[in-house]
């Protein structure tokens, strides 16, 4: 029978200490299963034993060796380049061209020193060539520029009653099932908000979807009256926010957004946050919705407000 280096050595350590454990050779040579004679053979062999182990190990360290910044740098851009990349593929890719193994933890710390992790997928949709895009963001930090990027960020969003967090608590092994709604059945609600980097200078709800109409109406009774320091309209490209029957003052006021890019819009991030606070309630009725929407609002800092704005415009000016 062969047995390892590893084996061996240990079977000497265990020999070496057999005082210290009061076991005897006959008691060694039980419990690992071996002759006398192959027992003392090793003994009598142990630094040779020990040196194949080094020279084992070595070869092994040098096969399993340290990711050099050659390496690293490959895995970055790889990464950088194929987002959704699969793990399998690229190690074997390093293994070709580095002739080096590693493991899966070894891109995972990598990673994680460079600040990359695994995160939901959002698809650009964005219809129009690069160049396209540039000019337009280069148009609209210039307009933004003027009014030192303090402006009014508005939109709307629907909103639903009975909707539920979409995380729980159940035991390994089990689903976290819940009785849920048909969306179809489900009460919708359209909420319109204005803010600043300070507060919330508009609000309205409403059961139906906004039309030019009752976006004008809410522009001007809600917004404009709460304008006191003249700030110009941050909006996006909806069709009722050019509407033709909307008023002058609000008109000549707008700066409109991207096309197909609302993460550069301050409220969208306002309006993730109030969405992710309204599902852990579980809200049934309009007074209810009504009501948290105002506690929400109610709690609002500004220092969150000031970093919706920053952070907004930090991925439409980098």
């Amino acid at each position: 029978m062969t047995y390892s280096n590893d084996y061996k050595i240990n079977t000497i350590r265990l020999y070496n200490d057999r005082i210290k454990f009061n076991f005897s050779v006959k008691n060694i040579i039980k419990i690992q299963n071996i002759a006398r004679s192959t027992l003392y053979s090793w003994i009598n062999n142990k630094n040779d034993i020990v040196l194949n182990n080094k020279i084992k190990n070595k070869k092994k360290n040098k096969r399993f060796g340290k990711i050099t910044p050659e390496c690293k740098k490959y895995i970055l851009n790889y990464v950088s380049e194929h987002k959704q990349f699969q793990m399998k593929k690229l190690l074997k890719h390093i293994s070709k061209k580095f002739k080096i193994k590693l493991s899966k933890q070894s891109i995972y710390n990598v990673l994680k020193d460079n600040k990359i992790t695994n995160k939901k997928v959002k698809f650009n949709e964005y219809p129009f060539t690069d160049e396209i895009l540039k000019k337009s963001k280069n148009n609209l930090i210039e307009k933004l520029k003027k009014e030192n990027f303090d402006v009014i960020s508005q939109d709307e969003c629907g909103i639903y009653l009975l909707t539920n967090n979409k995380y729980g608590w159940s035991k390994i092994g089990t689903e976290c099932e819940l009785k849920g709604q048909n969306k179809s059945k489900m009460k919708k609600f359209s909420l319109a908000l204005a803010i600043t980097k300070k507060k919330v200078v508009g609000l309205k709800l409403i059961k139906t979807s906004f039309n030019a109409i009752s976006f004008n109406n809410f522009m001007m009774k809600n917004v404009k009256k709460n304008n006191n320091e003249n700030k110009k309209y941050f909006l996006d490209n909806a069709r009722i926010h050019h509407a033709k029957l909307l008023n002058k003052e609000i008109k000549d006021n707008c700066i409109y957004n991207v096309p197909y890019y609302s993460k550069f819009n301050p409220i969208e991030m306002f309006f993730n946050t109030l969405k992710n606070y309204l599902n852990t309630i579980y809200i049934k009725s309009e007074a209810s919705l009504r009501r948290h929407i105002n506690i929400f609002i109610k709690n609002i800092k500004e220092n969150e407000l000031n970093n919706y704005f920053n952070k907004a415009f930090s991925y439409l000016t980098n």
